[in-house]
């Protein structure tokens, strides 16, 4: 199943977020407040930061090259 499936409610904000960017790379950082309404148990909510690297391609486009997620409070 997908995971869309499992859940009744899949809610996820960015609380607030920056991107550097030095020429044709970038980095960034997102917090996040995440709530998850499984079938088949308790509610849960998630809160922490993603920190990416972007990548400027030849097709014009901003890509994501690497993403790591930290929780709030790890």
């Amino acid at each position: 199943a997908t995971m869309r499936a499992r859940f009744t409610v899949a809610l996820q904000g960015v609380v607030s977020g920056r991107v550097r960017i030095d020429g044709d790379t970038a980095t960034g950082t997102w917090w996040i407040r995440e709530l998850l309404v499984p079938l088949d148990g308790p509610p849960r909510e998630t809160i922490g930061r993603y920190d990416d690297e972007y990548a400027f391609g030849a097709d014009g486009g901003w890509r994501i090259v690497s993403r790591a997620f930290t929780p709030a409070g790890a």
